[in-house]
């Protein structure tokens, strides 16, 4: 037994995750040295404190509510915390675990893991952040895997070209070949491509309901932490109103040089 006792103890103290014990009252009755670690105190400074007074005021009024549906239920669920830590840092931890109960089936203590997720709750911000960038970018965005497969068009390509997202996800980019881009050209931008190359260009191009227009396209490749390209990023820009506005320019350009010949021929005849 004893023997027994000291394998499951140094199984506690040692293992990677932080565990706790709490009583019903909220008090800390054991935890292990991840745990510790987790919370930023000695376990000297844990045991026989309440957890609510090393949690932040947002998550603290909560703490005692969710300690008596915990009773009740007999579990906890990933419930999250935000903590201060002894050098007053914030931090967020995810806490799951399952109530022991006593001979009598009275409530003895909720045995937990306790895990920070801070990095994990700041990555998770900053891709929404990324993804709500894309899906409000004024420009038209697609994302393609190594196959050309679409795998993401943001609303601002449906409503530039007309293709739903169902009609463009999960299709073969080349149906989206600009109209006056021939075949061989199309083949060596994907060569350059996949050999890690940009590439970008003016085309026009023709709706879906056959409209035509300008557009100005770049792709790049996306690559993971071995350098590898795992996708190519394509940004579509409509520039049909500055090909309009440059081509009126050129008109009014010939008409200025027509005029200004027509007025040097003019002062030659009457010079002569």
């Amino acid at each position: 037994l004893a023997e027994s006792e000291e394998r499951f103890r140094s199984l506690f103290e040692n293992a990677p995750l932080g565990y706790q014990s709490i009583d019903k009252d909220g008090k800390i009755i054991a935890v292990n040295r991840a745990a510790c670690s987790t919370l930023g105190y000695s376990k000297e400074e844990l045991i026989g404190k309440n957890f609510q007074q090393f949690l932040h005021d947002e998550t603290a009024e909560n703490f005692n509510k969710i300690l008596l549906q915990i009773q009740i239920a007999g579990e906890l669920h990933d419930a999250e915390f935000k903590i201060r830590k002894k050098d007053n840092s914030l931090a967020i931890v995810a806490i799951a675990g399952k109530v022991a109960y006593s001979g009598d089936g009275r409530f003895k203590q909720l045995h937990c893991i306790i895990i920070d997720v801070t990095e994990r709750k700041k990555t998770e911000t900053d891709l929404r952040k990324l993804s709500s960038a894309v899906d409000q970018n004024p420009t038209a965005v697609l994302i393609m895997n190594r196959e050309g497969i679409i795998e993401y068009a943001n609303p601002k390509f449906t409503r530039l070209t007309g293709y739903s997202n169902d009609e463009t996800v999960g299709k073969y980019h080349d149906f989206l070949k600009p109209s006056s881009m021939n075949r061989d050209e199309h083949t060596k931008i994907w060569d350059s491509l996949n050999a890690g190359e940009e590439w970008w260009g003016e085309y026009y191009n023709v709706k879906k309901n056959g409209e035509g227009y300008w557009e100005l396209s770049s792709i790049s490749t996306i690559k993971n932490n071995e350098n590898e390209i795992t996708h190519f990023l394509t940004v579509i820009e409509d520039i049909t109103p500055r090909k309009l506005a440059e081509k009126e320019l050129i008109r009014a350009k010939e008409e200025a040089q027509d005029l200004s010949k027509l007025k040097s021929n003019l002062l030659g005849n009457i010079s002569h």
